[in-house]
């Protein structure tokens, strides 16, 4: 009951978040457009009603201005009076028109916000059950990287199209990055995503120590892929060095370029 492309939107949406409820979602947007589609259906059907209304107003109109015009012709009713009442009588009725499409539009406006209410207490399910989800992973992320007596990172989702990404209470810049690869890591598990890739930058404002936690987890992690651009591995220790030795891809130094070419070159 919904068109192509909103059914390849929520598509989309359940390719990312797989506990979506897919179902739900269409039903609600199909609700939604059949109350358009009845709308539309009866504002056309009443707009014929009206046309035909009008047609049969026009010819009485019609009759009763020739009436009017024959008996003033009659008694001798001053030609700038009747224009008057007649331009009065034009004045109300398109009052009365004025007012019966207003009580209409009201009518579709309680309707809108009554749809977009309940709309409201969907989203409102799904961005709950996000939040719980993926807090608990930068919870036991946080646990492991700075211990249970640091706040985590949170994710809060106000709405559709507002939400914050914080370390309440510790602003610091190596704790926001770390944060950053806690939420990275918490979409790899909760999603489809099939890879993350870092730069090194991220990891420079990190303290030492809870960087060499950060790469064990990263070690650990099983059918997805990390690519990680990582630089001065010695000052992290022999274990860590070791530990990125083995999973080291491509090592590029001041004379192991990646191209043929020194691009640096002037």
């Amino acid at each position: 009951g919904i068109t192509p492309r909103l059914a390849a939107n929520i598509s989309l949406v359940a390719e990312f978040f797989p506990t979506v409820n897919v179902e739900k979602l269409a039903k609600v947007e199909s609700f939604h457009q059949k109350i358009g589609s009845i709308v539309k259906k009866q504002l056309k059907n009443e707009l014929e009603e009206a046309r035909k209304q009008e047609h049969i107003f026009a010819e009485e109109i019609r009759r009763i201005e020739e009436e009017i015009q024959s008996g003033l012709k009659g008694k001798g009713m001053p030609d700038d009076i009747f224009s008057r009442i007649l331009g009065l009588k034009e004045k109300t009725d398109r009052a009365t028109v004025e007012n019966e499409y207003y009580l209409k539009r009201a009518d579709l406006d309680d309707a809108i916000v009554t749809s977009n209410a309940r709309l409201e207490q969907i989203y409102s399910s799904i961005f709950l059950e996000i939040e719980r989800d993926m807090n608990a992973r930068l919870k036991s992320f946080n646990t492991v990287v700075y211990g249970a007596q640091r706040n985590s990172s949170e994710l809060r989702i106000r709405s559709a199209n507002s939400y914050t990404f914080s370390s309440p209470d510790d602003t610091g810049t190596g704790k926001s990055f770390a944060g950053l690869i806690g939420f990275d890591l918490g979409m790899l598990a909760l999603t489809r995503l099939p890879y993350i890739i870092h730069d090194s930058v991220i990891y420079k404002n990190i303290e030492v120590a809870a960087t060499r936690r950060i790469l064990r987890i990263l070690s650990a992690t099983k059918k997805k892929q990390i690519f990680l651009a990582f630089d001065e591995a010695k000052k992290f220790g022999s274990q860590t060095e070791v530990l990125i030795q083995r999973f080291t891809v491509l090592k590029l130094s001041h004379a192991d370029l990646l191209y043929q070419r020194d691009w640096r070159t002037k």
